[in-house]
């Protein structure tokens, strides 16, 4: 009788074994990776161009699994909070377009959705490209520079033509990174060549 017992206690044991073994085994496996939540709406008509495009998953993502295919396509900078992860473009978004993007997760498309930028007026587009030169150009409103030594200007971003008239090339070039750091710029953001 004790050993009819104990091979019943034992079975009984093996059984839950097997049931704890069973659901550890199906919680173990994850839930596919999915997209909950999208901004700008799927669809909308009238986003800002200075939108942040943000992604909320059902699970917190690792970047490196996530990529991206976005037409028309923009440089962006990425960043993850939890399960949200904010797309910044690095300049305005166009005004008046559509824009679809495409979630990849591991490759595979998890996520689609297209959104419209509103139209802009004359006012907000000269804005935007006053910006954006301003950016390119931090000193434009400085130039050209004019002095009896030598004449300063663009030649395309973030380099700067000397023309020399007469003086010490090394002391002008001195003189000009002293001018640039005098206007709140650092002096190695700028190239500086002589004709």
């Amino acid at each position: 009788m004790f050993h009819s017992q104990a091979k019943k206690v034992i079975i009984g044991l093996l059984l839950i074994a097997i049931l704890i073994v069973l659901v550890v085994v199906s919680s173990s496996k994850k839930k596919p990776l999915e997209i909950i939540q999208a901004y700008p709406n799927p669809n909308s008509k009238s986003a800002d161009v200075k939108t942040d495009i943000n992604v909320i998953f059902n699970q917190e993502p690792s970047l490196e699994d996530i990529s991206f295919k976005i037409n028309p396509v923009f440089e962006f900078k990425q960043e993850l909070f939890g399960r949200s992860l904010v797309i910044t473009p690095k300049e305005s978004l166009q005004g008046n377009a559509t824009y679809q993007i495409n979630v990849l997760f591991e490759k595979e498309n998890i996520f689609s959705w297209t959104f419209s930028t509103r139209e802009l007026s004359e006012s907000e587009v000269i804005e935007i490209e006053i910006g954006e030169t301003q950016e390119m150009y931090p000193l434009i409103n400085y130039l050209p520079l004019e002095t009896d030594f030598y004449h300063l200007t663009y030649i395309e971003p973030a380099v700067l033509q000397v023309t020399l008239k007469t003086g010490d090339k090394e002391e002008i070039e001195e003189e000009i990174k002293e001018w640039i750091e005098s206007k709140g710029i650092d002096p190695s953001t700028h190239q500086i060549v002589f004709k």
